[in-house]
């Protein structure tokens, strides 16, 4: 980046073009800048411009910059930063304000328009009949600076003024005049041929309003202001103006004849349009201000890329006679349309990004509308700014801004530019670097924006590995989404034990399946995620495995998850876990192996659950174990090995099972501290059982010796042996 020091703006250096010894182009603007001008500037925050390729922000710099060629065939007057109303020259483009905020809106692009009014600052020499009368009152400022005294006294409703006319005949005529109240507020009516086009409005004596309307054809022969039933007023006029047209535009002064001011025209072309432009994709953003549409006969156009014809063409443009808005995508005669929604007449924003694989549009920040557009026009070499290429529909408002980028946004990027709310805060990342590369793994199709250290700086991306470059310290990266995003940082510890916590946004959509998403988080020392975030997930395997540092897990909707292999393996951290819902669970293998600072286990429902092998290996401080559904299980092998202080193990546990291994429980007391009572509990329970054939390890640890089991154990344990089992014990 660098700071351009005359006006403090920053530049994006890929956009600087030495173009003399002295010169850089700054291709976003079309600006030429002084290099003693411009000073680096280290670690200046991205914007979502900053790589465009042109960047037309004309209500902020007032300048068409050097790429544009803008004409009109006469002047032109536009209102100041001051209010008052000022005039161009002839080919002198006009940068319009608000005359009540004074904002800038911009380049103002209009039509050619006659003002049929031929007196129109002259007030002197309109007339005023039914017992209005002219008078001198104190002066004031009229819209254009000028100093005015005369007004009119309007002693009722039937009272009337009447600006000189030129009558343009049998047409349909929109009427404009500025008023103002010499004190207090006046209320006023617009007539033309005696039809009330604009009634009771007040107009107040601190500032000027200008009234407007418009009649249906049928001849203008009379233009007048009229006064209220009520009560006297005394008025201030000035400005008056009779078109041809169903709204007005700017104000084209007259002092005895029609005046016709010309069409304002803007373009870019040539080289000036190839050096940055791209054919086969790209995205163009437009804002635009204060125009009449919806109108009847007409479209809105902001601007149009084309090859000087309507068969190859790229437009954001409402529908004729309409307020629907679309992207539209046209080539060789072949429309490919983007319905984006509803203008409305304050103004817009609107982006559109096109690529043969697809395109998209966003209005005023709504969720992206995506078309379908195989062929993308290859000859595009016009920009016309304000109109199509034919001078039709010209845009009779303002051109806030309009920027160019060469490659096609992200739908996300889409709506954001466009003022739209970036998509919800789905999971914010707390990161420790030690300075240098950390990148934020994904997997499936996503679609996200992501800021990488909670300063409002976004990048977007649809990629499933995003790389960024810190410097040391730490951070919170905060990802964006609006569809599916699934975490898969899948045990690349360069990255994974980057990550310190986990807070997990409500609105997020993390799909169905977690697999592998935060395996070897190895710092990760919490995670926080609400309850019904997770209620579509079915697979949470390794999704926690080997997060050594995390010290406790919250209350999760895990009512759907059929898988729980290893989700929270090695996980050495957390001393207690809760009770979740386990129902649909089914593999529970290793689902709590290694879990070392684990005290006491819940009573989860385990109705579903089939294979539990290895499933707290070595939970070496778990001394007492609940009594869980094992009622579908067919397999523990090594489920409690190493739990060097299980000693309480309930009765009744294995009652009922799946249909059992051979191997169903081999390993699975091995090494623990069980007590005679607990052996007893378990010989019992698989006696019960009725399986033959499988091998039970209860030997090794400190697991009670077969000569202090009691005589229901030794039964217990006959009976098994002539079923076939293999069992290994403490002598």
């Amino acid at each position: 980046m660098h700071l351009n020091l005359a006006t403090g703006q920053l530049l994006n250096s890929s956009n600087l073009i030495k173009i003399a010894d002295s010169l850089i182009l700054d291709r976003k603007s079309g600006k030429i800048v002084l290099s003693n001008l411009l000073v680096p500037r280290a670690g200046a925050l991205p914007t979502l411009f900053d790589d465009a390729t042109l960047d037309l922000n004309f209500a902020e710099t007032k300048s068409i910059g050097d790429l544009v060629t803008f004409s009109r065939a006469s002047s032109g007057t536009y209102v100041d930063s001051d209010g008052l109303i000022k005039s161009a020259t002839t080919d002198a483009p006009r940068f319009d304000h608000d005359p009540v905020t004074g904002e800038s809106l911009g380049l103002l692009i209009e039509e050619e328009r006659t003002n049929y009014a031929t007196q129109s600052a002259n007030p002197s020499a309109w007339t005023p009949t039914n017992g209005s009368t002219k008078e001198t009152f104190a002066a004031v400022t009229a819209p254009d600076g000028s100093t005015i005294t005369q007004g009119f006294r309007l002693p009722d409703g039937g009272s009337r003024v009447y600006p000189t006319l030129s009558s343009p005949g049998t047409v349909e005529p929109v009427g404009s005049v500025y008023a103002r109240a010499v004190s207090g507020t006046a209320t006023l009516s617009l007539f033309i041929q005696g039809v009330a086009v604009q009634t009771n409005v007040t107009v107040p004596s601190d500032s000027w309003v200008r009234l407007n309307g418009t009649k249906a054809s049928g001849g203008t022969t009379a233009f007048s202001v009229r006064g209220n039933a009520i009560q006297s007023e005394d008025v201030y006029l000035w400005g008056a103006q009779l078109e041809i047209a169903s709204f007005p535009t700017s104000y084209i002064p007259t002092t005895g004849s029609t005046v016709t001011r010309a069409a304002d025209l803007a373009s870019i072309e040539g080289t000036n349009f190839s050096s940055w432009y791209n054919q086969s994709e790209g995205t163009v953003f437009v804002e635009a201000k204060n125009y009449p549409h919806p109108v009847t006969g007409k479209a809105l156009v902001p601007f149009a890329f084309s090859d000087n014809t309507y068969n190859n063409l790229i437009t954001l443009a409402g529908s004729t006679g309409s307020n629907q808005f679309n992207f539209d995508v046209i080539s060789a005669g072949s429309l490919q349309r983007a319905i984006l929604g509803n203008f409305v007449s304050s103004g817009l924003k609107a982006s559109g990004g096109y690529k043969s694989t697809g395109s998209a549009g966003s209005l005023d920040g709504a969720a992206a509308v995506t078309s379908n557009t195989p062929n993308i026009p290859s000859v595009i070499g016009q920009l016309d700014i304000g109109r199509a290429h034919d001078g039709i529909n010209i845009l009779n408002g303002h051109i806030a801004r309009l920027a160019y980028f060469p490659t096609r946004k992200t739908d996300q990027e889409l709506i954001k530019i466009t003022d739209g709310t970036l998509d919800p805060a789905i999971i914010t990342y707390g990161i420790t670097s030690a300075g240098g590369t950390f990148n934020l793994r994904s997997t499936g199709t996503v679609d996200y924006a992501v800021d990488w250290d909670s300063t409002g700086g976004y990048e977007t991306s649809t990629s499933n590995t995003l790389a960024h470059t810190y410097t040391a310290g730490n951070y919170d990266l905060v990802v964006y989404s609006d569809s599916v995003y699934r975490p898969y940082f899948n045990n690349v510890t360069a990255d994974a034990s980057q990550i310190t916590s986990v807070v997990i946004g409500p609105g997020a959509n993390l799909g169905t399946d977690l697999t592998n998403a935060w395996y070897s988080a190895s710092n990760m020392t919490s995670f926080v995620c609400p309850f019904d975030v997770t209620s579509g997930v079915t697979n949470l395997e390794n999704t926690w495995n080997n997060c050594l540092r995390l010290a406790s897990f919250p209350q999760i909707n895990t009512s759907s998850v059929i898988n729980f292999s290893r989700a929270w393996r090695v996980c050495q951290s957390l001393t207690s876990f809760p009770q979740i819902d386990t129902s649909s669970g089914i593999n529970f293998s290793e689902a709590w192996r290694l879990c070392q600072s684990l005290t006491s286990f819940p009573q989860i429902d385990t109705s579903s659950g089939i294979n539990f092998s290895l499933a707290w290996y070595n939970c070496n401080q778990i001394t007492s174990f609940p009594l869980l559904d094992m009622s579908s299980a067919t397999t523990f092998n090594a489920a409690w090995v190493y739990c060097a202080k299980l000693a309480t193990f309930p009765a009744h546990m294995f009652d009922t099972t799946g249909a059992l291994v051979p191997t169903a429980f081999n390993d699975a007391f091995s090494f623990c501290a069980l007590t005679a009572q607990s052996i007893e509990n378990i010989l019992v329970s698989l006696d019960t059982n009725g399986a033959t054939g499988i091998t039970l390890s209860i030997d090794g640890g400190t697991n009670a010796a077969k000569t202090t089991w009691s005589a229901a154990a030794v039964t217990a344990y006959d009976n098994l042996i002539v079923k076939g089992w293999t069992i290994s014990f403490n002598a």
